[in-house]
């Protein structure tokens, strides 16, 4: 665990790359420790595994967060994106444990 005071944050930052001003800036979820690093996708998305557990999805654009689940361990690496069959998923380690999930694919109903 790393030793800080309560003023220690750790955020996710875009910046516009001609000039390099904030675009957005969002607070990492849990904010104890510094987890895994960032996976961009090319739809748009932004993964982070965080050190208290949390694995978030936001948006690359906004920085708004659309997604996160809970894994119960701590993460330290970051997610990687596999396709199977046209599928794309995303995984990433968590403790012991290694967890995928399909990505949404708009215009396509959900399926079982």
């Amino acid at each position: 665990m790393l030793l800080h005071d309560d003023s220690w944050k750790v955020y996710v930052r875009a910046l516009d790359m001609p000039t390099g001003k904030l675009v957005w800036e969002r607070e990492r979820i849990g904010n104890d420790g510094l987890g895994g690093g960032l996976m961009s996708t090319a739809g748009g998305l932004l993964f982070s595994g965080e050190w208290n557990g949390q694995f978030v999805a936001m948006d690359a654009k906004t920085g708004k967060i659309l997604w996160h689940f809970n894994t119960g361990q701590h993460i330290n690496a970051q997610p990687i994106t596999y396709s199977v069959d046209g599928k794309e998923y995303v995984s990433l380690a968590a403790g012991g444990d290694v967890l995928s999930f399909g990505l949404f694919e708009p215009g396509k109903a959900a399926t079982k």
